[in-house]
């Protein structure tokens, strides 16, 4: 006679979870973990192969602030400690594991989220998550194109009008770039969550519009700490783009509050 296991099927993340144990979620929440870091480590196994190409990518802001192009030609940079290296491929390929699984992280989250969420949520989910990955490129293009060669360029500015050469340890230079490039992709993402909120009702246009000045100076402040070396010029280039991104979100976030409202109106109407 053959024995049957006794053992359910794992159930479809999909699917209501009115049902659901409270077992049942912790599988899912289980689960929905195990593949996030399942897809973080083929991004860093993928980044292994492509270690030195990509240490060399990273450069290019110094060598632009240089006026060169050519990677070979690269100066100041140097290892300080002898394991300095090895803190410099961790960070890269931490970091760069972590921007790689991205989306794939974003879309086991909705996932596992989509089933407690009402059909007016579900809605701009799949929407806010796309944006939000093109909003992380772009904040990392924009932290790597313009700010750190700017930044850069104004400190070997500075250091020679005092007369003194700038260099820089790998490990420093290194961490520098891709965390600053990691932190950028995530604050660009702000809007998406300032229109989430105000399509939930939980923010409105009308409260940012009031708070403008306070998110100004907020934004200013905040560039002023994480700014690779707070001078003018570097502070307003990165402060702009973020306070527009906040006014972009004001924009949408009231016309799709106002599309959503108009929708529910018809269909109470159509009800009646």
């Amino acid at each position: 006679m053959d024995q049957k296991t006794n053992q359910t099927p794992r159930k479809s993340i999909l699917r209501t979870d009115e049902d659901m144990t409270f077992l049942e979620h912790l599988e899912e929440l289980r689960f929905t973990l195990a593949r996030c870091i399942g897809a973080f480590a083929v991004g860093v196994i993928i980044l292994i192969f492509f270690l030195p190409s990509l240490t060399d990518l990273l450069k290019l802001p110094f060598i632009w602030a240089q006026g060169s192009t050519d990677v070979d030609m690269l100066e100041g940079l140097f290892s300080r400690k002898p394991m300095g290296v090895f803190t410099v491929m961790m960070q890269v390929l931490f970091l760069g594991g972590l921007a790689c699984s991205l989306p794939f992280m974003l879309f086991a989250g909705a996932q596992f989220v989509a089933p407690a969420l009402t059909e007016r949520e579900k809605k701009v989910l799949i929407p806010g998550l796309i944006a939000g990955f093109f909003l992380f490129l772009t904040g990392i293009a924009f932290a790597f194109f313009i700010i750190l060669p700017a930044a850069f360029r104004m400190a070997i500015t500075f250091n020679e009008m005092l007369g003194m050469e700038l260099l820089w340890g790998a490990s420093d230079y290194y961490g520098l770039v891709v965390w600053l490039c990691v932190l950028m992709g995530a604050l660009f993402e702000f809007p998406v969550v300032l229109v989430f909120l105000i399509h939930l009702g939980i923010l409105s246009a009308g409260m940012l519009r009031a708070q403008r000045k306070i998110v100004f100076v907020a934004l200013l402040i905040l560039s002023a700490v994480i700014t690779p070396t707070g001078d003018p010029f570097t502070l307003i280039i990165m402060t702009l783009p973020l306070y527009g991104l906040y006014e972009l979100a004001i924009i949408v976030g009231a016309r799709w509050s106002g599309r959503s409202d108009g929708l529910e109106e018809e269909e109470v109407d159509t009800l009646d």
